[in-house]
């Protein structure tokens, strides 16, 4: 299996048990860098077990460094940071509830810190999505 983080070249040598003269052949692996945070406009944490939770995701992402989630009143309602090993959905996602108690149907503002593959510096995203029912 390979996973290449950017375009290698490959040589691959192949011989068989007769002794027959072995072959070599060159391939390359074009590895498109693309780099993106995405978040849905809007969710619905109404226990349907459809978009019951937000996450951020994207291309190229290495790792979620942390994820916040503020009010219309700039109150830090959710973080998270994802760990080794981590799930997005299940471990940074955003279920709607604060302090145990599901939140107003109303718009959000997100802070994203993400680290990508292949770029040291952490990226922020900024930007906002609606709870609904």
């Amino acid at each position: 299996e390979l996973s290449p983080l950017s375009t290698t070249t490959y040589t691959a040598q192949i011989s068989d048990i007769y002794g027959c003269p072995s072959q070599s052949s060159n391939f390359t692996i074009f590895v498109i860098e693309q780099q993106s945070v995405d978040l849905p406009d809007a969710f619905s944490p109404n226990g349907d077990g459809i978009n019951d939770v937000i996450y951020p995701d994207g291309l190229g992402i290495e790792r979620i460094v942390s994820f916040e989630v503020y009010n219309r009143y700039g109150q830090l309602v959710h973080k998270a940071e994802q760990l080794e090993g981590q799930n997005r959905i299940l471990d940074i996602g955003w279920d709607g509830t604060f302090k145990g108690k599901k939140q107003a149907v109303d718009v959000y503002n997100y802070i994203v810190v993400v680290k990508y593959y292949n770029i040291e510096k952490p990226f922020v995203e900024r930007g906002a999505f609606r709870l609904i029912k």
